[in-house]
């Protein structure tokens, strides 16, 4: 069977779909770079319990340059360790059928992308060795941050023994940061990277100039653990304390205690707001309509989030976690250190009263020139073409 010249097959572990639409949307900004400048078709397997037992189903989208084959299998009707032994068996049976329909259609590919290790790889890992064929391993995954709920350190010695496989047999480990890179590197296995960031949709997020009659700080997350909102609301209870004119809105969660911690402080709905999720489209929106984004994770490797922002022309004010330093700097942002409470009171203060200093239209400029569809789905393209040739 010849390999096809102009497809890359994509095999992602997380992915958009009816069951979770908003499952590694990050990965499809990706393919959609890519496929501005080559054909690729996605790969990619989910686990459906609307299924019976042993069945499956797969659908095709055609999108012209880009290809999405998703497979579904059904439930194994158990619940233990058993259940989990099932699922991955089928999982992988399935991942090599829809292989086989697709180079019995298109031919081999030329080159295979890995998005997220586990479990996709493992499809790379099987095609490298029988057909000779290379891969790319994409990966943000904050799992493999010590401090991180969950992380891999305590999983299944089988899992990361094929995991440190995975990594090992890639032709390239591509980090979306330095500061990732250097954590696997040095924590888990080594390997050789190059850092290749994720992608905004500079269409959405751009700088629009409007008039913000009060300070708005912005937060979108689901407002969980990892994103440390007990923080940023104390920090938001100090300042109003101190008679500081602003607002802040927390996008993506209800969260009823929340909610009632602002209650008591006398905060809700004066100083701090929430909304529920919203569509991608409404956050660009919120974005653009805010003076700040604010963000105090536990931890992090570098959420879009902070792109999308930066390409709405808002400064950032983050703890300092994973590669986020690799982005913020005194012209876009201020840095505090993760659950420090009077740091971060102090930078909310600090970019309310020096706000002038900051030229939203110029950190915008810049951050869509690092972080649009043409750009990197260049990089990514250039890097295909040099394992080609």
């Amino acid at each position: 069977m010849k390999k096809h010249p102009d497809y890359i097959l994509w095999l992602p572990s997380w992915y958009p779909t009816e069951i979770t639409p908003s499952n590694g949307d990050f990965i499809q900004r990706h393919a959609l770079a890519v496929s501005l400048y080559t054909r690729i078709i996605i790969l990619f397997v989910q686990k459906d319990d609307r299924l019976k037992i042993g069945q499956s189903k797969f659908e095709m989208i055609d999108e012209g340059n880009k290809i999405s084959i998703i497979g579904y299998y059904g439930t194994t009707g158990r619940t233990d360790i058993i259940e989990k032994l099932l699922s991955f068996w089928q999982y992988r049976k399935l991942q090599k059928k829809l292989f086989s329909i697709i180079t019995e259609k298109y031919g081999l590919p030329q080159i295979l992308h890995v998005h997220i290790a586990m479990n996709a790889g493992l499809l790379a890992l099987y095609v490298k060795k029988n057909y000779k064929i290379p891969y790319f391993i994409t990966e943000n995954w904050t799992g493999y941050y010590a401090q991180s709920t969950p992380n891999i350190y305590p999983e299944n010695w089988l899992l990361n023994k094929l995991r440190k496989k995975i990594f090992k047999e890639a032709d390239l480990f591509l980090p979306v940061t330095k500061n990732l890179g250097e954590i696997i590197n040095a924590n888990f296995v080594q390997v050789k990277y190059q850092v290749i960031p994720n992608v905004v949709n500079t269409d959405l997020f751009f700088y629009k100039p409007v008039e913000i009659p009060v300070f708005r700080f912005v937060h979108a997350s689901y407002l969980n653990y990892q994103k440390n909102p007990e923080g940023m609301i104390d920090a938001a209870i100090a300042l109003a304390r101190i008679n500081y004119t602003f607002e802040l809105h927390l996008i993506g969660r209800m969260d009823l205690a929340l909610q009632k911690k602002c209650k008591i402080a006398n905060v809700l709905d004066k100083q701090v707001f929430f909304h529920d999720a919203v569509s991608y489209e409404q956050i660009a929106i919120a974005m653009q309509q805010s003076s700040a984004f604010l963000l105090f994770s536990r931890f992090e490797n570098l959420p879009c989030v902070i792109l999308e922002a930066l390409c709405c022309g808002l400064p950032v004010i983050s703890s300092n976690v994973g590669g986020i330093v690799e982005v913020i700097d005194e012209s876009n942002g201020i840095i505090v250190e993760s659950e420090n409470n009077n740091a971060l009171i102090n930078a909310m203060k600090c970019m309310m009263d020096d706000y002038t200093k900051y030229n939203r239209e110029s950190i915008a400029i810049s951050a869509a020139n690092l972080f649009n569809y043409q750009k990197v789905g260049g990089m990514y393209n250039a890097l295909y073409k040099g394992i080609i040739s």
